[in-house]
C-alpha cells in the first residue's frame, strides 16, 4: 500500500545544518518530536566539526525535505580576479576543436 506524503497532518522533525565550508545544507532525521531531534544535535555537530566543517549553524524544524544533502555549486561562489569581470577580461577564450 502506498502512502501519500500528505497523509499526515503533522510533518516529521529534522535537524537542519548549514555549513559555510563546505557550503552545504544537511538534513538529519526524521524524528517523531522536537525533543528527540534536539537530543541528536550534538552528535551531528561533532561529526561535521571533526570532518573540518566551518560556520556550522543548526536548527530543528518540521518539514519534508526532498533532498538530504544540498551542495552549493562552488564555482559560482568564487570571485573574479581583482579588476576583472566577465565583460572586462582581456584574456582570449581558448579555442575548442
Amino acid at each position: 500500500m502506498l502512502l501519500s506524503s500528505n497523509s499526515s497532518t503533522e510533518h516529521p522533525w529534522w535537524v537542519k545544518i548549514d555549513t559555510n565550508l563546505p557550503r552545504c545544507t544537511y538534513f538529519f532525521g526524521p524524528f517523531t518530536s522536537s525533543g528527540e531531534a534536539q537530543l541528536h544535535r550534538p552528535g551531528y555537530f561533532d561529526d561535521l566539526f571533526a570532518e573540518g566543517a566551518e560556520g556550522i549553524e543548526i536548527v530543528v524544524e518540521q518539514g519534508d525535505p526532498q533532498v538530504l544533502t544540498i551542495e552549493e555549486d562552488e564555482h559560482l561562489l568564487l570571485p573574479f580576479p581583482q579588476g576583472q569581470t566577465p565583460q572586462s577580461s582581456n584574456s582570449p577564450l581558448p579555442l575548442v576543436s
